[in-house]
């Protein structure tokens, strides 16, 4: 059960840091180790909802979609009723700093005088690169083009009618191709900054 679902204790919240130093002061006195667990819930990266709230537009899932007109790009629909936080698009400039941002610098700030001692570790979990088949950013296309060599928009429609034995040679490249931005994106866009935060604090990432 996530902290975030717990009303008296709400994710990220002073009451909960104060929890949270309560138990690493114990685990110090009991000689135990003490991992950082960096999401309310999982996925890790959403922070329960706090990252898409700080910046719903530039952090919202998007991925293309088939209209009658054509491709187009699309804000995947979250929220509603006993429905879990929205999650973001990890894929998008700046995720990981917000996510940093609200959580493991927070962490610093409350118990940061265990790193390296009781706390070693900070543990991820099962982040998402991108929900929907065909995830998507604001600066996706220009990623693609400049990496690739070629533009991926004219192909969409051919991709979002899934693979075909006798497609032609392009669309089945340009399919690799995307896989191979997107995965690229992932990294270097959320993976890399927080082993680079884990690191400059004397911490192991892991999960």
């Amino acid at each position: 059960r996530s902290f975030g679902s717990r009303p008296e204790l709400p994710y990220l919240s002073p009451e909960y840091f104060r929890f949270i130093r309560r138990v690493v002061a114990a685990c110090r006195r009991l000689g135990m180790h003490y991992w950082l667990y960096d999401e309310g819930g999982w996925p890790s990266g959403s922070a329960c909802g706090q990252v898409v709230a700080s910046d719903p537009e530039r952090f919202q899932l998007q991925q293309v979609v088939a209209t009658p007109s054509g491709p187009v790009v699309a804000s995947i629909p979250q929220g509603g009723a006993g429905a879990a936080p929205p999650y973001p698009n990890l894929l998008a400039p700046g995720a990981a700093e917000a996510f940093l941002r609200l959580t493991h610098d927070r962490y610093a700030q409350a118990v940061g005088g265990h790193f390296g001692q009781t706390i070693h570790y900070v543990f991820q979990d099962e982040a998402v690169l991108g929900r929907g088949l065909w995830a998507w950013t604001a600066d996706f296309g220009a990623v693609f083009k400049r990496r690739q060599g070629y533009r991926l928009e004219p192909f969409l429609a051919a991709l979002l009618q899934g693979e075909r034995d006798d497609e032609p040679a392009a669309v089945t490249k340009a399919r690799v191709d995307y896989r191979e931005v997107r995965s690229q994106l992932f990294v270097e866009r959320f993976l890399l900054p927080i082993r680079a935060w884990c690191r400059a604090h004397g911490l192991l990432s892991g999960g």
